[in-house]
């Protein structure tokens, strides 16, 4: 490895170039996940009582689900709501898949 490191000294930039992308696109998810729980919390409490609760607010983790797929994969909407009802993986999986692509 260290050989066509020194053959190839750009291969190192590239890999550098990608730890330095991981970096940002980790803390930008971070960043996501963070947003989207807090509006998660403000949904389920002003759901509360109302028909939504049941359909798309139940609990904060459900709200985060609504609000994420909803929100960022309007398209994707019924696939990924009948992936997560058969279980969990699939959605997870689904979900990674969008991220990627």
């Amino acid at each position: 490895m260290a050989r066509l490191l020194t053959v190839m000294p750009e291969l190192m930039v590239i890999l550098r170039a990608m730890a330095t992308a991981v970096k940002t696109v980790f803390t930008a998810l971070a960043f996501l996940v963070v947003i989207d729980y807090v509006f998660a919390v403000a949904f389920t409490q002003m759901a509360r009582g109302t028909g939504l609760e049941s359909s798309y607010f139940p609990s904060v983790l459900g709200s985060m689900n609504t609000l994420l797929i909803a929100g960022a994969f309007p398209d994707a909407e019924r696939i990924m709501q009948d992936a997560m009802s058969q279980f969990f993986l699939y959605w997870v999986v689904m979900l990674v898949y969008l991220l990627l692509t």
